[in-house]
C-alpha cells in the first residue's frame, strides 16, 4: 500500500462524519423552520358535531395572527372549551397540529379542518361584518325550588326536562316523604357524552334529597335536563 492509499484510508472517514453531521445539521433546521403562509384573508368550512363550522383566518406577516368563527351549530356547554381554545392553540403553534380538546372531540376536529381547508385556498374579502351571529341554543330555566323545601306525598311521579338531545323523561318514586328513587324512562342523548350524568346524576339527587348537585363534566345539559325532569315530576 502507497502513501495515497494510506492518506485516503484516513480521509475517507473524517469525510463520511462531516457529511453525517452536516445532513443531520440542515434536516434539524428545516425541520424547526415555521410555516409560511401568503398574507391576506381565508374562508373555510369543517364539520363539527352540529354540522358546518364556518372560520375566518387572518394571515399577517406570513403567519397566522387570528381566526374567528363566522357560523356554527355546535352545542353551548360542550362545544365551549373548543371554541375557546383550538383557535388561539393553532396560532400559538402556527400550526393545525395541536391537540383535541377533551370531551369536544368532534368541535375540535371540526375547527381544524375548516382552518386547514381555509388555507388551502385563495386569499379574499372578510366577512366578518355580514357574517350572522352563532347559533345558540335556548337556555334551561333555572329552578327556583329545591326539594328541600316541598312538602313531598308518597307516590310515583313522571316529569321531563329539557337535555342536550330533547326532552329527559323521569320516574321518581317518593316513599316516607323523601325520593326513594329515579327512573330515567325516556331520552334522547348521546350515550358517550352523557352516559356518566344518566348514571350519577340520579344516585346524586337521592342521596342528597336535592337537586344542588354537581353537573358531570362533560354532560352539563343532560345534567341540568335530569334535575330539571325531576323537579317537574315532584310538582
Amino acid at each position: 500500500m502507497d502513501k495515497r492509499q494510506k492518506i485516503a484510508l484516513v480521509l475517507l472517514p473524517i469525510l463520511a462524519i462531516i457529511i453525517l453531521i452536516g445532513g443531520t445539521f440542515i434536516s434539524n433546521r428545516n425541520k424547526g423552520a415555521a410555516k409560511t403562509y401568503t398574507d391576506g384573508i381565508y374562508i373555510g368550512e369543517g364539520e363539527g358535531l352540529g354540522g358546518a363550522i364556518k372560520v375566518e383566518v387572518e394571515v399577517s406577516g406570513g403567519k397566522i395572527t387570528s381566526i374567528d368563527l363566522l357560523e356554527h351549530n355546535e352545542s353551548p356547554g360542550y362545544s365551549d372549551p373548543a371554541i375557546e381554545q383550538i383557535p388561539k392553540a393553532i396560532i400559538d403553534a402556527q400550526s393545525t397540529e395541536v391537540d383535541i380538546v377533551s370531551g369536544a372531540t368532534l368541535s375540535s376536529n371540526g375547527i381544524i379542518e375548516a382552518v386547514e381547508n381555509a388555507l388551502a385556498g385563495e386569499p379574499g374579502a372578510s366577512e366578518k361584518d355580514k357574517a350572522p351571529a352563532p347559533k345558540k341554543e335556548e337556555k334551561e330555566p333555572e329552578v327556583t325550588q329545591d326539594i328541600s323545601d316541598m312538602n313531598l306525598a308518597d307516590g310515583t311521579y313522571e316529569g321531563t326536562g329539557k337535555g342536550f338531545g330533547g326532552n329527559i323523561k323521569v320516574e321518581v318514586e317518593v316513599k316516607d316523604g323523601k325520593v326513594a328513587n329515579i327512573e330515567i324512562l325516556e331520552h334522547g342523548e348521546t350515550e358517550n357524552i352523557a352516559g356518566p350524568a344518566i348514571e350519577g346524576i340520579p344516585g346524586a339527587i337521592i342521596d342528597a334529597q336535592s337537586i344542588e348537585v354537581d353537573n358531570v363534566s362533560g354532560a352539563t345539559l343532560s345534567s341540568k335536563g335530569i334535575k330539571a325532569a325531576v323537579m317537574d315530576a315532584l310538582k
